[in-house]
């Protein structure tokens, strides 16, 4: 049952892009229950690389 909880979660914070409010608003649970499981279950990091591969400026037209 963890095992599920955890892909779920990973899941939403895919959809997201790491952003842990509004995964936890998705989910219909508070944020301070996300950080936790988070925690939990080791998602740390992978939340970490989600926010480090959103482009910092999305409506830049140029490709550097």
């Amino acid at each position: 049952m963890k095992e599920i909880e955890k892909q779920w979660i990973r899941q939403e914070l895919t959809h997201v892009d790491g952003n842990i409010s509004k995964a936890a608003r998705r989910l219909d649970i508070p944020q301070q229950t996300m950080s936790r499981k988070i925690k939990e279950y080791g998602l740390q990091r992978y939340v970490y690389e989600l926010k480090a591969k959103k482009p910092l400026m999305s409506n830049y037209p140029f490709n550097v």
